[in-house]
């Protein structure tokens, strides 16, 4: 959540961030890593190991069908990444006025016009959809369920990162901060569900030896 989100604070708010204060949300990011992490797994009654017969794994993805889903998944993210920055955070007229852009007439007109002042948003986009798949995917082959429920599950996980909009945030006026909310749990929901959908394999035909069994 850290890292995917603070790259666009260092593309679009280093200007308006104070010194020190994108390192300072990294190490504040990792602090909460650190702590919240063991102690989820030590409440959830994870810590130790539970002698039960585990579930079949999840099968491998092969290597020519990984390529057509990670490009899809590019792909999708560029696109939706657009879609919901134009029909919803930019159709707030304080939220063009905070960053200092201007007022698209249509959707196709936004991404012509990005490509020619803003092309690095495109690759920039990209290599973030490739931090999302990298990040998931452990947490999808972990989950070993139903296609269904690996994209319902990653859509809500991924929702959750947009909840921090909902504070009071003193780098970005209210109204510019829900707009930005809305844009990312649309997009968090619909690409969260893609992104659980193409990663999720059936289970392999062999059964796996827990540690218990051996």
């Amino acid at each position: 959540m850290t890292v995917i989100s603070q790259i666009e604070s260092i593309v679009f708010l280093s200007s308006k961030l104070g010194a020190g204060m994108l390192r300072a949300i990294f190490v504040q990011g990792a602090i909460g890593t650190a702590l919240f992490a063991p102690l989820a797994v030590l409440v959830l009654g994870k810590w130790r190991a539970v002698p039960v017969v585990a579930s079949p794994a999840p099968a491998h993805i092969r290597t020519a069908s990984a390529v057509w889903r990670i490009a899809l998944l590019v792909i999708a993210f560029v696109f939706l990444y657009m879609f919901f920055g134009y029909y919803v955070a930019w159709q707030n007229p304080e939220l063009r006025k905070y960053y200092g852009g201007p007022d698209w007439p249509t959707f196709l007109a936004a991404l012509k016009g990005n490509w020619q002042d803003l092309p690095w948003i495109y690759p920039l986009a990209s290599f973030r959809a490739l931090l999302y798949i990298a990040f998931v995917y452990p947490l999808i082959r972990m989950l070993r369920a139903a296609r269904w429920e690996s994209a319902l599950a990653s859509a809500l996980f991924l929702a959750c990162w947009t909840a921090g909009l909902l504070l009071p945030n003193p780098l970005m006026p209210a109204s510019v901060a829900r707009s930005h909310f809305w844009e990312t749990l649309g997009f968090s929901l619909v690409f969260g569900t893609l992104l659980g959908w193409l990663l999720s394999t059936p289970p392999s035909t062999g059964m796996e030896r827990t540690p218990a069994a051996t």
